[in-house]
């Protein structure tokens, strides 16, 4: 009963953000005012990205239903803290990231709340008109 109750006290904030984008296809609404869908759509139709591909991401693991619509599968992440702690006090975290995550086989990387002026600087496309973006890496 303990386990249970800890798993569902775990998995309760993820819970209504997953939910939202199958909730309103189900209900019949506009599927894009959906963040999650629009960056599941962005991904495939926009950047190539096909079901099954191996992603990077970075940023909040329990932001991610984009990846189950979008069937792709995330074989490495960067928490968002371990961002904010590290990425901004190492230069080289970014190409360190980009090396391991090719490493892994990603296909690309999706980074959730990046600014725009530091997105443009480093070469990130946006996805939609979120600040989502998108970074190709080539294996």
């Amino acid at each position: 009963m303990g386990i249970a109750a800890s798993m569902v006290t775990i998995g309760k904030p993820a819970v209504p953000k997953a939910l939202v984008g199958a909730t309103a296809l189900w209900r019949g609404e506009n599927e894009t005012d959906n963040v999650q869908w629009r960056v599941a759509h962005a991904l495939r139709s926009d950047f190539g990205i096909q079901a099954g591909d191996s992603i990077a991401h970075i940023g909040n693991g329990f932001e991610v239903y984009w990846a189950r619509l979008a069937r792709v599968r995330i074989v490495a992440e960067i928490p968002q803290a371990t961002v904010l702690n590290v990425w901004t006090n190492d230069p080289d975290a970014p190409e360190k990231a980009v090396r391991i995550f090719r490493e892994a086989g990603a296909r690309c990387i999706v980074r959730i709340g990046i600014t725009r002026a530091d997105a443009e600087r480093l070469g990130w496309k946006r996805i939609d008109d979120a600040d989502d973006y998108f970074y190709p890496l080539t294996i």
